[in-house]
């Protein structure tokens, strides 16, 4: 049995809704992937226009771009670990939930 069909039959065990999360959290995934690779090729882009731009407008201008690119690459970073540690709380309350007092 190959994994995917193992996490499949996991999931379908689990119920129907192991499948909707894990479509979810690769579809994450793939914006993440999607923007990170979008910044690459603007940077590529960026590096091109300072190779070949002769006017001090556009090198400033392109700084002041790339300047932007970083500033938002960052807030978007920040905001994902925040979305993560949101999750894990949530995850772990749930799992305090489920498991009975060990204490006592």
């Amino acid at each position: 049995m190959s994994l995917e069909e193992e996490a499949i039959a996991k999931a379908q065990m689990k119920g129907g809704a192991g499948i909707a999360e894990r479509q979810k959290s690769g579809s994450i995934f793939l914006n993440e992937r999607i923007f990170i690779y979008l910044g690459g090729i603007a940077f590529i882009g960026l590096c091109m226009v300072w190779a070949t731009a002769k006017s001090g407008w556009i090198l400033y201008g392109s700084f002041a771009l790339l300047i932007l690119l970083v500033i938002l690459w960052g807030v978007a970073r920040v905001k994902r670990i925040e979305r993560v540690k949101q999750e894990r709380a949530a995850q772990a309350r749930a799992m305090q939930a489920e498991a009975p007092d060990q204490t006592r």
